[in-house]
Protein backbone atom coordinates (compact mmCIF):
# COMPACT_ATOMS: atom_id res chain seq x y z
CA UNK A 1 0.00 0.00 0.00
CA UNK A 2 2.59 2.38 0.75
CA UNK A 3 4.60 1.64 -2.44
CA UNK A 4 1.41 2.08 -4.40
CA UNK A 5 0.80 5.53 -2.41
CA UNK A 6 4.08 6.80 -3.44
CA UNK A 7 3.82 6.01 -7.14
CA UNK A 8 0.52 7.71 -6.96
CA UNK A 9 1.78 10.66 -5.18
CA UNK A 10 5.22 10.73 -7.41
CA UNK A 11 2.11 10.81 -10.99
CA UNK A 12 -0.05 13.70 -8.86
CA UNK A 13 2.93 16.03 -8.27
CA UNK A 14 4.18 15.53 -11.79
CA UNK A 15 1.05 16.59 -13.37
CA UNK A 16 0.28 19.29 -10.67
CA UNK A 17 4.03 21.37 -12.12
CA UNK A 18 2.50 21.16 -15.41
CA UNK A 19 -0.89 22.71 -13.84
CA UNK A 20 -1.87 26.19 -15.19
CA UNK A 21 -2.45 28.70 -12.35
CA UNK A 22 -5.67 26.86 -9.69
CA UNK A 23 -6.76 24.81 -12.67
CA UNK A 24 -7.38 21.29 -11.37
CA UNK A 25 -8.11 18.76 -14.50
CA UNK A 26 -10.08 16.00 -14.14
CA UNK A 27 -7.06 13.77 -13.93
CA UNK A 28 -5.34 15.45 -11.30
CA UNK A 29 -8.45 15.34 -8.98
CA UNK A 30 -8.88 11.09 -10.21
CA UNK A 31 -5.42 10.95 -8.68
CA UNK A 32 -5.87 12.84 -5.38
CA UNK A 33 -9.36 10.84 -4.54
CA UNK A 34 -7.02 7.54 -5.45
CA UNK A 35 -4.03 8.63 -3.18
CA UNK A 36 -7.09 9.59 -0.59
CA UNK A 37 -8.51 6.46 -0.73
CA UNK A 38 -5.25 4.80 -0.14
CA UNK A 39 -4.24 6.97 2.81
CA UNK A 40 -7.65 5.80 4.61
CA UNK A 41 -7.25 2.40 3.77
CA UNK A 42 -3.34 2.39 5.45
CA UNK A 43 -4.58 3.97 8.03
CA UNK A 44 -7.55 1.42 9.12
CA UNK A 45 -4.90 -1.20 8.47
CA UNK A 46 -2.41 0.64 10.73
CA UNK A 47 -5.36 1.31 13.59
CA UNK A 48 -6.21 -2.73 13.24
CA UNK A 49 -2.49 -3.82 13.80
CA UNK A 50 -2.01 -1.34 16.54
CA UNK A 51 -0.01 1.33 14.98
CA UNK A 52 -1.32 4.30 16.20
CA UNK A 53 1.53 6.44 14.10
CA UNK A 54 1.38 5.15 10.90
CA UNK A 55 -2.05 6.00 11.25
CA UNK A 56 -2.38 8.97 12.51
CA UNK A 57 0.41 10.24 9.69
CA UNK A 58 -1.90 8.76 6.98
CA UNK A 59 -5.04 10.44 8.41
CA UNK A 60 -3.30 13.35 8.33
CA UNK A 61 -2.13 13.41 4.84
CA UNK A 62 -5.28 12.52 3.52
CA UNK A 63 -6.80 15.74 5.21
CA UNK A 64 -4.16 17.61 3.79
CA UNK A 65 -5.26 16.61 0.51
CA UNK A 66 -8.68 17.72 1.13
CA UNK A 67 -10.10 21.54 1.10
CA UNK A 68 -13.83 20.72 2.32
CA UNK A 69 -13.27 17.97 5.40
CA UNK A 70 -15.21 15.04 4.00
CA UNK A 71 -16.88 12.48 6.44
CA UNK A 72 -14.91 9.59 5.19
CA UNK A 73 -11.54 11.70 6.51
CA UNK A 74 -13.50 12.96 9.49
CA UNK A 75 -14.65 9.70 10.45
CA UNK A 76 -11.13 7.69 10.27
CA UNK A 77 -9.51 10.57 12.28
CA UNK A 78 -12.08 10.23 15.25
CA UNK A 79 -11.27 6.82 15.36
CA UNK A 80 -7.23 7.17 15.29
CA UNK A 81 -8.29 10.04 18.24
CA UNK A 82 -9.75 7.27 20.37
CA UNK A 83 -7.25 4.72 19.38
CA UNK A 84 -4.57 7.35 21.01
CA UNK A 85 -6.59 7.53 24.23
CA UNK A 86 -7.83 10.72 23.51
CA UNK A 87 -11.75 9.68 24.33
CA UNK A 88 -13.25 13.24 24.99
CA UNK A 89 -11.52 15.09 21.82
CA UNK A 90 -12.90 11.50 19.52
CA UNK A 91 -16.65 12.28 20.90
CA UNK A 92 -16.33 15.83 20.37
CA UNK A 93 -15.10 15.30 16.39
CA UNK A 94 -17.59 12.48 15.93
CA UNK A 95 -20.35 15.09 17.63
CA UNK A 96 -19.36 17.40 15.22
CA UNK A 97 -19.58 15.13 11.85
CA UNK A 98 -23.05 14.00 12.94
CA UNK A 99 -23.94 17.66 13.25
CA UNK A 100 -22.53 18.98 9.97
CA UNK A 101 -23.10 15.84 7.87
CA UNK A 102 -26.19 16.04 5.22
CA UNK A 103 -29.30 13.88 6.03
CA UNK A 104 -32.04 12.96 3.66
CA UNK A 105 -34.74 10.78 4.43
CA UNK A 106 -34.91 8.87 1.47
CA UNK A 107 -31.22 8.29 1.32
CA UNK A 108 -30.04 5.40 2.34
CA UNK A 109 -26.56 5.96 2.71
CA UNK A 110 -26.84 8.78 4.56
CA UNK A 111 -28.97 6.76 6.79
CA UNK A 112 -27.01 3.93 7.70
CA UNK A 113 -23.99 6.12 7.82
CA UNK A 114 -25.24 8.47 10.83
CA UNK A 115 -26.87 5.57 12.73
CA UNK A 116 -23.58 3.69 12.43
CA UNK A 117 -22.01 7.13 13.98
CA UNK A 118 -24.43 7.60 16.50
CA UNK A 119 -24.27 3.88 17.95
CA UNK A 120 -20.14 4.24 17.65
CA UNK A 121 -21.18 7.44 20.13
CA UNK A 122 -23.09 5.66 22.34
CA UNK A 123 -20.52 2.94 22.67
CA UNK A 124 -17.79 5.89 23.01
CA UNK A 125 -19.48 7.88 25.73
CA UNK A 126 -20.43 5.04 27.71
CA UNK A 127 -16.77 3.60 27.73
CA UNK A 128 -15.40 7.28 28.47
CA UNK A 129 -18.33 7.50 31.39
CA UNK A 130 -18.66 10.80 30.04
CA UNK A 131 -23.12 11.12 30.18
CA UNK A 132 -25.41 9.43 32.20
CA UNK A 133 -26.36 5.62 30.73
CA UNK A 134 -29.90 6.43 30.43
CA UNK A 135 -28.90 10.17 28.72
CA UNK A 136 -26.66 7.96 26.15
CA UNK A 137 -29.49 5.34 25.13
CA UNK A 138 -31.75 8.16 24.94
CA UNK A 139 -29.51 10.73 22.73
CA UNK A 140 -27.41 8.07 20.53
CA UNK A 141 -28.81 4.30 20.60
CA UNK A 142 -32.78 5.06 20.24
CA UNK A 143 -31.66 7.68 17.68
CA UNK A 144 -29.32 5.01 15.61
CA UNK A 145 -32.50 2.34 15.90
CA UNK A 146 -34.84 4.70 14.58
CA UNK A 147 -32.95 5.83 11.37
CA UNK A 148 -32.06 1.77 11.01
CA UNK A 149 -35.37 0.91 10.84
CA UNK A 150 -35.99 3.84 8.78
CA UNK A 151 -33.15 2.33 6.27
CA UNK A 152 -34.73 -1.37 6.55
CA UNK A 153 -38.26 0.35 5.26
CA UNK A 154 -36.36 1.97 2.26
CA UNK A 155 -34.25 -1.09 1.04
CA UNK A 156 -34.54 -4.56 2.87
CA UNK A 157 -31.39 -5.86 2.31
CA UNK A 158 -29.26 -6.64 5.26
CA UNK A 159 -25.12 -5.24 5.33
CA UNK A 160 -22.74 -5.80 8.44
CA UNK A 161 -22.99 -2.40 9.71
CA UNK A 162 -27.07 -3.00 10.57
CA UNK A 163 -25.90 -6.05 12.42
CA UNK A 164 -23.22 -4.03 14.32
CA UNK A 165 -25.57 -1.20 15.25
CA UNK A 166 -27.88 -3.64 16.71
CA UNK A 167 -24.82 -5.49 18.50
CA UNK A 168 -23.34 -2.22 19.75
CA UNK A 169 -26.65 -1.37 20.99
CA UNK A 170 -27.33 -4.90 23.00
CA UNK A 171 -23.69 -4.63 24.55
CA UNK A 172 -24.35 -0.95 25.78
CA UNK A 173 -27.92 -2.16 27.57
CA UNK A 174 -26.13 -5.98 28.47
CA UNK A 175 -23.26 -3.93 30.39
CA UNK A 176 -25.38 -1.68 31.82
CA UNK A 177 -28.01 -4.19 33.50
CA UNK A 178 -25.07 -6.03 34.99
CA UNK A 179 -23.57 -2.33 36.73
CA UNK A 180 -27.18 -1.92 37.70
CA UNK A 181 -27.50 -5.19 39.39
CA UNK A 182 -24.17 -5.14 41.28
CA UNK A 183 -24.86 -1.72 42.05
CA UNK A 184 -24.48 -1.48 46.07
CA UNK A 185 -27.11 0.96 46.40
CA UNK A 186 -29.91 -2.02 45.47
CA UNK A 187 -28.57 -3.88 48.39
CA UNK A 188 -28.70 -0.68 50.73
CA UNK A 189 -32.29 0.98 49.60
CA UNK A 190 -33.63 -2.64 49.87
CA UNK A 191 -32.12 -2.87 54.01
CA UNK A 192 -33.41 0.23 54.29
CA UNK A 193 -36.86 -0.34 53.58
CA UNK A 194 -36.67 -4.04 54.98
CA UNK A 195 -35.70 -2.10 57.92
CA UNK A 196 -38.39 0.78 58.06
CA UNK A 197 -41.26 -1.13 57.24
CA UNK A 198 -40.20 -3.20 60.52
CA UNK A 199 -40.20 -0.41 62.46
CA UNK A 200 -43.48 0.97 61.27
CA UNK A 201 -44.86 -2.01 62.19
CA UNK A 202 -43.07 -2.42 65.71
CA UNK A 203 -44.19 0.87 66.17
CA UNK A 204 -47.85 0.41 64.96
CA UNK A 205 -48.30 -2.12 68.01
CA UNK A 206 -47.13 0.05 70.58
CA UNK A 207 -49.62 2.59 69.47
CA UNK A 208 -52.29 0.26 69.97
CA UNK A 209 -51.20 -0.67 73.16
CA UNK A 210 -50.06 2.74 74.86
CA UNK A 211 -52.24 4.99 76.71
CA UNK A 212 -49.57 7.32 77.49
CA UNK A 213 -51.01 10.89 75.83
CA UNK A 214 -47.27 12.05 75.96
CA UNK A 215 -45.46 9.12 74.98
CA UNK A 216 -48.20 8.18 71.56
CA UNK A 217 -47.56 11.62 70.36
CA UNK A 218 -44.01 10.92 70.31
CA UNK A 219 -44.59 7.80 68.81
CA UNK A 220 -47.50 9.47 66.19
CA UNK A 221 -44.02 11.80 65.17
CA UNK A 222 -42.21 9.08 64.72
CA UNK A 223 -44.24 7.43 62.64
CA UNK A 224 -44.71 10.18 60.37
CA UNK A 225 -41.26 10.84 59.63
CA UNK A 226 -40.56 6.67 59.36
CA UNK A 227 -43.73 6.41 56.90
CA UNK A 228 -41.74 9.72 54.43
CA UNK A 229 -38.13 8.35 54.88
CA UNK A 230 -39.58 4.43 53.68
CA UNK A 231 -41.56 6.68 50.65
CA UNK A 232 -38.64 7.82 49.61
CA UNK A 233 -36.27 4.87 49.53
CA UNK A 234 -39.27 2.71 48.32
CA UNK A 235 -38.98 5.60 45.03
CA UNK A 236 -35.14 4.96 44.65
CA UNK A 237 -35.82 1.13 45.08
CA UNK A 238 -38.29 0.98 42.62
CA UNK A 239 -36.59 3.33 39.97
CA UNK A 240 -33.87 0.83 40.48
CA UNK A 241 -35.43 -1.94 39.54
CA UNK A 242 -37.30 -0.34 36.92
CA UNK A 243 -34.16 0.75 35.15
CA UNK A 244 -32.55 -2.80 35.39
CA UNK A 245 -35.64 -4.08 34.26
CA UNK A 246 -35.21 -1.80 30.95
CA UNK A 247 -32.11 -2.00 30.02
CA UNK A 248 -32.44 -5.89 30.54
CA UNK A 249 -35.40 -5.99 27.81
CA UNK A 250 -33.34 -3.51 25.73
CA UNK A 251 -30.35 -6.08 26.01
CA UNK A 252 -32.55 -8.98 25.00
CA UNK A 253 -34.69 -7.09 22.19
CA UNK A 254 -31.40 -5.95 20.56
CA UNK A 255 -29.79 -9.32 20.53
CA UNK A 256 -32.71 -10.46 19.19
CA UNK A 257 -32.47 -8.12 16.27
CA UNK A 258 -28.86 -8.80 15.80
CA UNK A 259 -29.53 -12.67 15.47
CA UNK A 260 -32.49 -11.93 13.16
CA UNK A 261 -30.19 -9.69 10.38
CA UNK A 262 -27.16 -11.00 10.23
CA UNK A 263 -25.07 -14.46 10.76
CA UNK A 264 -22.13 -12.47 11.79
CA UNK A 265 -22.72 -12.19 15.66
CA UNK A 266 -24.28 -15.77 16.23
CA UNK A 267 -22.46 -17.42 18.26
CA UNK A 268 -22.00 -14.65 21.21
CA UNK A 269 -25.02 -13.16 20.42
CA UNK A 270 -26.85 -16.15 21.01
CA UNK A 271 -25.10 -17.36 24.07
CA UNK A 272 -25.51 -14.02 25.66
CA UNK A 273 -29.25 -13.78 24.84
CA UNK A 274 -30.02 -16.76 26.46
CA UNK A 275 -27.92 -16.47 29.54
CA UNK A 276 -30.32 -13.41 30.29
CA UNK A 277 -33.42 -15.07 29.67
CA UNK A 278 -32.14 -17.89 31.97
CA UNK A 279 -30.38 -15.88 34.45
CA UNK A 280 -34.01 -13.77 34.87
CA UNK A 281 -36.44 -17.09 34.16
CA UNK A 282 -38.68 -16.61 37.13
CA UNK A 283 -39.16 -12.30 36.71
CA UNK A 284 -42.65 -12.29 35.04
CA UNK A 285 -42.37 -8.47 33.94
CA UNK A 286 -39.98 -9.88 31.32
CA UNK A 287 -41.98 -12.59 29.98
CA UNK A 288 -43.71 -10.55 26.95
CA UNK A 289 -40.22 -9.01 25.68
CA UNK A 290 -38.86 -12.55 25.17
CA UNK A 291 -41.56 -14.16 23.61
CA UNK A 292 -41.84 -10.93 21.02
CA UNK A 293 -37.18 -11.70 21.37
CA UNK A 294 -37.64 -15.49 20.58
CA UNK A 295 -40.06 -14.68 17.62
CA UNK A 296 -37.32 -12.92 16.06
CA UNK A 297 -34.64 -15.11 16.44
CA UNK A 298 -34.73 -17.69 13.48
CA UNK A 299 -35.04 -21.18 15.53
CA UNK A 300 -31.65 -22.64 13.86
CA UNK A 301 -29.65 -19.70 15.91
CA UNK A 302 -31.05 -21.67 19.39
CA UNK A 303 -30.58 -25.29 18.36
CA UNK A 304 -27.57 -25.66 20.71
CA UNK A 305 -29.90 -25.97 23.25
CA UNK A 306 -31.30 -28.86 22.29
CA UNK A 307 -27.51 -30.56 22.20
CA UNK A 308 -27.19 -32.75 25.55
Amino acid sequence: MATRISLIRSVRQREERQQIGTFVTSYVRGLIEIERSCLLRLSAAARASGQIQIALNSVIRAQCLETIPSAEVSEEFANVLWLQKEEKLAVQFLKDLVHRAPLSDDNKQDLARKALWLSRLGTWTAEACIEKPTEIWDRYFDPSILLLERVQELDAKVDLNQATIYRECAMFAERQFHATLRSPDAIRWKVYVDRKRQEIEQRSVELLSNSDKLRKKTLESDQARARKLLQADSELFKKHNTLRETFLKQAMDMHSRCLQISDSFDNDSAIRFCSLWFANFDDESILECVKMALAKVPSRKLVFLAVS
